[in-house]
């Protein structure tokens, strides 16, 4: 009981707008590749996640 609250948030205040990838978490879209639970993995094994948008921008 000696615990604060703030010492177990769910939601992390450093995460932003964006997913890991650099495309809005507007949670409107059907994953097609790597899904949530893999950019966890990913980032738990220090890999650095893919820039899907500068990735899209270098293929127009």
């Amino acid at each position: 009981m000696n615990e604060h609250h703030s010492n177990n948030r769910k939601i992390d205040p450093l995460k932003s707008f964006l997913l890991d990838d650099n495309t809005p978490n507007d949670k409107n879209r059907v994953e097609i590749g790597p899904t949530l639970l893999a950019r966890r993995e990913w980032e738990t094994a220090g890999l650095e996640l893919p820039d899907l948008q500068a990735m899209r921008k270098f293929r127009w």
